[in-house]
């Protein structure tokens, strides 16, 4: 997945300001002929209990993504979100999250309270949907 250094940077800006809790997005782009970001759009974290690690994206917010992916030619890509002093490494809860979504990337970005850990993996889910696989992210 190529991902634009001014989004990645972006998306950690989010990261940042949300800490200690969990944010969230998701990415916009092309798949053709190799996925590219084109966009990252926020989106609200409504998981009440654990927002310290864990994540609900706001139905909403996803609807509003994916018009203005569909005006632009584009489509969701994948889903982003942090981890809060943990590092870039899905967790179960995360793959419990993700099998839903065969074929999205999914960008974890590690922050910590005294800035990033420069840490930010990419994965996708597995076709047996039991676990992640790494992908190759190309920041740009």
């Amino acid at each position: 997945m190529i991902l634009p250094a001014a989004i990645l940077e972006a998306i950690r800006a989010h990261a940042e300001e949300e800490y200690p809790r969990e944010c969230c997005g998701l990415l916009i782009g092309r798949r053709e002929p190799e996925a590219v970001v084109t966009a990252a759009r926020r989106a609200r974290n409504r998981y009440g209990k654990r927002v310290r690690d864990r994540f609900e994206m706001d139905p909403h917010d996803f609807l509003q993504a994916e018009a203005e992916a569909a005006r632009a030619a584009a489509e969701i890509l994948g889903f982003y979100h942090s981890h809060p002093d943990h590092p870039a490494w899905p967790s179960p809860s995360d793959l419990l999250q993700a099998r839903p979504w065969p074929g999205y990337f999914h960008l974890i970005v590690a922050v910590r309270a005294e800035g990033f850990q420069k840490q930010a993996r990419v994965w996708q889910v597995t076709e047996d949907g039991e676990s992640f696989m790494e992908e190759e992210l190309r920041a740009l």
